[in-house]
C-alpha cells in the first residue's frame, strides 16, 4: 500500500513538472514578471507607476477601466473617486499573449478605457495585441500602455548582456523593450491618436536592495535630465471616430512609387 502511494506520488510530481515544463513561454513570463515584482526593485516601481497612472486616469472622462496584463497591482492601483475599475488577469488574458489569433471574451468597442501592463513585453505578437486592443476599446476611448522602454539604462544594457554573456535569461531582461517611435507606428496605423507618454524609473538594475535603494537621487537626476529615457513608460492613446489622416501612409505610398519609378508626363505635340 505503500509502495503504491509513493508510486502515486512520483507519478503526480512527474506529470506536474512535465506540465510546468511545456508551459507556453509567454505564460512562463507573465508569472516570472509577477515574481519580480514582489521583488525589491520590482516593489520600488509599483507605487510610482501606480501614482503616475492615477494621475492619468483623474484626467480622462472616463468611469469604467479595464486593467489587463501583469496581477498583483491590485492593491496599488487605486483609481480615481467615482471611476469603477475590472482586473482581467486571467487564463484568457494569457491566452490572447501566447497565440496570435486569441481573442478576450469582450464585445467589441465596449471599453471606455484600457489599461495594458506589460501585455506588449510578453506577448509572442504585440500587434496582434494591439489590433485586439483596438476592437474592444470603444470609440473616442483610451488605451494606456505601461512597459519596459527600451531607450533606458535597462533597455541598453540588454544587448550589452547578449554579447558579453552576461547572466543568465531572466527577467526582465528576456522581455521585450519598445521604443515611442514605433510603438507609436502601430498605434497611428490602428487609428489610435499617440498622445504623449512618461517614463519613470531612472535606476540601474542592481538586485542587491542595500546598494539600489541608496541610488534614489538617479529618480530626481533622471526627471530633471533625460525625463524620456526612463526604464518603464506609460503611454496614453486615444481612438478617435473618424480616422486620422492617413498622411504617413500616402507618404509611404510616395516613397515606394518614387522609387520604383514613375513615366513621366509627354510633353510632345502640346
Amino acid at each position: 500500500m505503500l509502495g503504491c502511494d509513493l508510486q502515486c506520488r512520483h507519478d503526480l510530481l512527474h506529470l506536474y513538472h512535465k506540465r510546468v515544463n511545456t508551459r507556453h513561454p509567454a505564460k512562463q513570463d507573465l508569472d516570472a514578471l509577477v515574481a519580480w515584482y514582489q521583488s525589491a526593485v520590482g516593489e520600488s516601481l509599483k507605487a510610482p507607476i501606480a501614482f503616475q497612472l492615477s494621475a492619468v486616469l483623474t484626467k480622462l472622462s472616463v468611469q469604467d477601466i479595464l486593467f489587463l496584463g501583469v496581477a498583483g497591482f491590485e492593491q496599488q492601483l487605486i483609481t480615481a473617486k467615482g471611476k469603477h475599475a475590472m482586473f482581467f488577469t486571467d487564463v484568457a488574458c494569457e491566452h490572447l499573449l501566447a497565440n496570435e489569433d486569441s481573442y478576450l471574451p469582450i464585445k467589441s468597442d465596449s471599453q471606455e478605457c484600457v489599461v495594458l501592463l506589460h501585455g506588449l513585453d510578453i506577448a509572442m505578437n504585440p500587434q496582434a495585441v494591439l489590433r485586439e486592443m483596438s476592437r474592444i476599446v470603444a470609440k473616442d476611448g483610451y488605451l494606456i500602455i505601461i512597459g519596459f522602454n527600451r531607450y533606458s539604462a535597462w533597455g541598453l544594457y540588454r544587448p550589452l548582456r547578449r554579447i558579453f554573456n552576461w547572466h543568465a535569461p531572466l527577467i526582465p531582461w528576456r522581455l521585450k523593450f519598445h521604443g515611442m517611435a514605433k510603438l507609436g507606428d502601430w498605434l497611428e496605423l490602428l487609428g489610435f491618436e499617440s498622445g504623449q507618454f512618461q517614463t519613470l524609473g531612472f535606476r540601474p538594475l542592481i538586485q542587491n536592495s542595500k546598494v539600489y535603494r541608496p541610488l534614489a537621487f538617479f529618480e530626481w537626476l533622471g526627471r530633471l535630465v533625460l525625463p524620456g529615457f526612463g526604464n518603464v513608460y506609460i503611454r496614453v492613446a486615444r481612438k478617435r471616430t473618424i480616422p486620422l489622416t492617413p498622411e504617413p501612409m500616402l507618404s509611404r505610398l510616395r516613397a515606394g512609387l518614387i522609387k520604383a519609378g514613375l513615366p513621366k508626363a509627354s510633353t510632345e505635340g502640346v
